[in-house]
């Protein structure tokens, strides 16, 4: 006897919810597997603000509690697709273009090849139907400088190398993208892990990691309410995955609060800023090697590792002045100048002119850039002998690699060996035994120099003036007084503020707007992780205040110099006698002409090694017939010469010589990405990336025969025309 069962029609609401909790749990299965991670993150997870919610009708939307509102209209699912036809058309893309650059007198080898990657940049450009093109032109230290612009007349390519998401919503369009594309490394950047968990109800997530598991592409996501750790912990990943895969990627924003607005404002200026600029290059690093060679030569003492020298001079309850050349600045003058007796100064590039002209002697001044720009911007700011005088009662903190002249125009001077420098690591190899150590936390610019300079020699009390970040004001750029006042039209130029070009920050005092512009964002970045760092390794123990009125700066609490009492200070050492004491016992290695002969000597043995290197690079550089393919070579250009050290032939004390390579591999690289993911045909590209191939190994050639002919040339004054009317 058969029995009959009525089946019953589940609701619309039934189905929905099936859908969810079927959804939710085949997802699981797949972060458990492939991405443990985000796996525990939400095995258990409780919503706290967003809420994914659903009628009888089977209408899904997301609720904010906290509100009550809801945070989409009265058809998501066709929104989320409505967003994505319109980015498809019109996709963000940040490329990375030489076109425009020029060889130079200055860098010639890394110039030359970027040159010759222009040219072949401009040739696919000119197929391309561009609204405006974004143009990376080099600057006067052949650093390119980016410009982006919106909107491209072209659609989204079926090939893409890094694809960024803000924020994922409910992932709908998402899932359609990525199983419809092939996307090499997918980044998800999600400030609301409620945000995140709405998507693992809706989304297929596990068909996507079924797809990066075949092809072998890379997810990453990143999840977290804390907005620092976030950009920090994506920036991480970029570093990891190669900052050559950040140029050429596509970023679209799926899912947008205004609280997110300074977030995103972040990543995109680390991506812009931190992870493609800024970073030296095979010249630079020549350069760095030549002058701590000439430096050593010279007998500038070197900072040294010594528990046997005393270096305690009362410096810790004396306050130290770290100066720099913002706008703000000349606010400060008078105030530093009635407490010049109560205080230690310690001045940074070109706030030392400002200083001289307002009658206030540093007792320390420090430099970084490695380029004959600084001897020549010294020289400059004088007044007549007086000014040199003046010179010769001050004591440069210098990096290894700055120019040997602006040594020689100080009373006293001292030498500190950069961690990632190539003069640096070179040194360290051969004198690390005499206690001759790296320093880091000393870059990107001189004032970081200053700021660390304080810490490693023992000062407690520290206040920053005219660590401006940017300025308040567009007509504004450096203070008065400061050598850019001297400097010719052409030159000054390139420092004006354009306001299309700015990043807006916090003031660090007051409501006003900072507007941030070049490389002071990331420089302002680097003295913020700097300030965290130290107080980490010092454990709390340092007062770091910031008189200037520019931008915040986090870890620095912010005082005017009208609300600071300084006491006089009561120590049996006089200002000056501290002052010479740190410079002696800090600065305690004292190069002589043998040490010089050693690393000549060094070099010249390590010339098969570069050779090496080159022939590496060369047989690794060959043409292509896919996009994929050629992207695979460049990750491999990247990755796998650094792992492959028996393969070349290189031991692991040998390492240090990557240095001679990776900057300018890092925007040779970037180059190369960026045109090929540019939208436009695969043809086109291939054939872009083959023709790039003969500019590649002439850049390995080039190195060859510098470093076999003249590696320790140093730069020369007359290739700078600052002042030149």
């Amino acid at each position: 006897m058969t029995e009959n069962v009525e089946q019953q029609e589940l609701s619309a609401g039934e189905v929905i919810a099936a859908f969810i909790g079927k959804r939710l749990e085949d997802n699981l299965a797949a972060f458990r597997e492939y991405l443990p991670e985000v796996y525990e993150m939400f095995k258990e997870y409780q919503e706290q603000r967003y809420f994914l919610i659903y009628d009888a009708e089977g209408n899904i939307n997301v609720l904010d509690r906290d509100s009550g509102e809801l945070q989409f209209g009265s058809n998501p699912v066709q929104e989320v697709m409505d967003n994505l036809d319109r980015y498809l058309a019109n996709p963000v893309m940040r490329p990375y273009y030489m076109v425009g650059s020029q060889e130079s007198e200055t860098n010639p080898v890394h110039n030359r090849c970027l040159k010759a990657i222009g040219e072949v940049q401009q040739g696919i450009l000119g197929k391309m139907n561009l609204g405006k093109l974004a143009i990376s032109l080099p600057d006067d230290a052949g650093i390119p400088t980016v410009e982006y612009f919106q909107p491209y007349s072209v659609a989204l390519p079926e090939q893409i190398n890094s694809f960024f998401v803000l924020s994922i919503g409910l992932g709908f369009d998402i899932e359609h993208l990525y199983l419809n594309r092939d996307i090499r490394k997918l980044c998800i950047v999600e400030p609301e892990p409620d945000i995140f968990y709405c998507s693992m109800q809706l989304m297929d997530w596990a068909s996507i990691i079924e797809k990066s598991v075949e092809k072998n592409f890379k997810i990453y996501i990143g999840i977290s309410e804390d907005q620092d750790k976030l950009v920090k912990d994506v920036a991480g990943y970029i570093t990891r995955s190669g900052r050559h895969n950040a140029a050429g990627s596509y970023i679209y924003s799926a899912f947008y609060k205004e609280e997110y607005e300074a977030v995103f404002k972040d990543f995109k200026s680390e991506m812009d800023l931190g992870l493609l600029t800024g970073y030296g290059f095979y010249d630079d690093s020549r350069l760095s090697l030549a002058h701590t060679y000439h430096n050593f030569r010279n007998g500038v003492p070197c900072i040294r590792s010594n528990r046997s020298v005393n270096k305690k001079f009362g410096q810790e309850n004396v306050p130290i002045f770290v100066v720099g050349s913002g706008p703000s600045l000349d606010d400060d003058l008078a105030f530093i100048k009635e407490n010049s007796d109560k205080a230690i100064i310690i001045s940074s590039g070109s706030a030392l002119r400002t200083l001289y002209l307002n009658g206030i002697t540093p007792d320390f001044h420090s430099e970084l850039e490695r380029t004959a720009h600084v001897p020549v911007c010294l020289k400059a700011s004088a007044d007549g002998d007086e000014f040199f005088e003046y010179l010769k009662k001050i004591r440069l903190v210098g990096m290894s690699q700055l120019h040997p002249e602006a040594y020689k125009l100080f009373g006293m001077a001292g030498q500190m060996p950069k961690d990632t420098e190539t003069g640096s690591l070179a040194i360290r190899r051969l004198f690390s035994g005499e206690g001759v150590a790296l320093i880091s936390r000393a870059a990107g610019s001189c004032l970081h120099v200053a700021f660390t300079f304080a810490v490693l020699a023992g000062f407690k009390d520290i206040y920053f003036f005219g660590a401006d970040m940017g300025s308040k004001y567009l007509d504004r750029h450096h203070s008065k007084g400061s050598m850019y006042d001297e400097m010719n039209e052409k030159s000054l130029e390139r420092y004006k503020i354009k306001e299309k070009n700015t990043v807006e920050f916090d003031a660090n005092f007051g409501d006003d707007k900072v507007y941030s512009y070049s490389y002071l964002p990331m420089f302002k970045r680097i003295l913020e992780g700097n300030i965290n760092g130290w107080n980490s390794n010092f454990q709390g123990t340092l007062n770091i205040n910031n008189c200037s009125d520019g931008a915040l700066i986090k870890g620095a609490d912010p005082i005017r110099s009208c609300d600071l009492e300084l006491s006089d200070i009561d120590l049996d050492i006089s200002k000056s006698d501290m002052a010479d004491g740190i410079m002696t016992s800090y600065f305690s290695f004292y190069p002589e002409e043998k040490d010089a002969e050693q690393i000549a000597e060094f070099i010249s043995d390590s010339l098969p090694k570069i050779e090496a290197m080159c022939e590496w690079l060369k047989a690794h550089i060959s043409e292509v017939e896919s996009v994929f393919e050629a992207a695979d070579v460049v990750d491999n250009l990247s990755y796998q010469f650094h792992a492959n050290l028996e393969d070349i032939g290189l031991e692991i004390d040998d390492s240090w010589l990557y240095s001679l390579f990776d900057g300018t591999l890092l925007y040779v690289l970037s180059a190369i990405q960026s045109t090929l993911f540019l939208p436009i045909s695969e043809e086109k590209r291939v054939d872009a990336f083959n023709n790039i191939i003969p500019a590649l190994h002439q850049l390995c050639d080039d190195i060859v025969d510098e470093m076999t002919s003249d590696p320790f040339k140093t730069d020369q004054e007359e290739f700078y025309t600052l002042f030149d009317k």
